[in-house]
């Protein structure tokens, strides 16, 4: 799977149950980057769709394991080759007021990482302001 930094891509694994019952699933991935649901279910004698995703926060390749294990139709593994790509240009905020007049926006910021993360604003101007 390949995906630019800091945006998702999904992939799909279907299932198939033979069994007369429901069966359970249990997920588990050696790679941080994956968000994976901890259980699903496959309805009986049908097949199920289990969903992941790759949600990279550095650019990169990476190789892990995805385990999906059932008590009753045993251990699926996946080996997964990730790539991720640079992150394009984000987008711009522009500002335009008149001389002696001021302006406010406000700029929001997605927090992907799994920890806690402080921004800093700067500007090389003294005519302008942060606060």
């Amino acid at each position: 799977m390949t995906t630019p930094v800091r945006q998702a891509a999904s992939y799909v694994i279907n299932l198939y149950n033979p069994l007369t019952a429901q069966v359970s699933f249990s997920t588990a991935s050696t790679l941080s980057d994956i968000l994976l649901p901890p259980n699903f279910t496959v309805p009986p004698q049908s097949e199920g769709c289990f969903t992941f995703d790759y949600l990279p926060l550095k650019s990169g390749d990476v190789t892990g394991r995805l385990t999906l294990s059932s008590s009753d139709l045993g251990f699926y593994q996946y080996d997964l080759n990730l790539s991720a790509t640079p992150a394009g240009p984000e987008n711009q905020v522009h500002f335009r007021t008149y001389l002696g007049s001021t302006q406010s926006q406000t700029c929001r910021f997605n927090n992907f990482c799994k920890s806690r993360v402080e921004y800093a604003c700067k500007v090389r101007h003294s005519c302008l302001h942060i606060f």
